[in-house]
C-alpha cells in the first residue's frame, strides 16, 4: 500500500472546477492535514465550499493572496474545519480582520 498524502501545496497554480472535482474523486482530502492555496488567484468561494467538507482532518489552511475568496469562504472554514489550528488569509483582499474575528472561533 502507499502512504496517504498529508500535505498539499498548490502555490501559484491554476485551478478550475475540474481540479476540485478531481480532488474529490480521489478522496485525497480525507488525509490532508495541510492545504496551501497561496497565490491561487482562480480559487473562489464555491470551490472551497465544495472541497472543504471532504477535508475533515485539516489542521493548516493557507488562502494567502487568494484574491477571489470572501467571507463566504471563512464561513465554510468555520462550518467544516473544527480541527483547524492555522489559517492564513494575508493578501486576500476581500477578507478583513473583522471578518476573521466575526466568523472564525478563537
Amino acid at each position: 500500500t502507499t502512504a496517504a498524502l498529508g500535505s498539499l501545496s498548490l502555490y501559484n497554480c491554476t485551478v478550475s472546477h475540474e481540479t476540485i472535482d478531481a480532488m474529490l474523486e480521489s478522496q485525497m482530502g480525507e488525509n490532508l492535514a495541510v492545504l496551501d492555496w497561496t497565490g491561487v488567484h482562480g480559487l473562489h468561494d464555491e470551490m472551497l465550499a465544495k472541497l472543504l467538507p471532504s477535508c475533515p482532518n485539516l489542521l493548516r489552511l493557507s488562502l494567502k493572496n487568494c484574491r477571489r475568496v470572501t467571507v463566504e469562504s471563512l464561513r465554510s472554514v468555520a462550518q467544516y474545519q473544527p480541527r483547524l489550528e492555522s489559517l492564513d488569509v494575508g493578501g486576500a483582499f476581500n477578507i478583513s480582520a473583522e471578518d476573521v474575528l466575526e466568523v472564525i472561533p478563537i
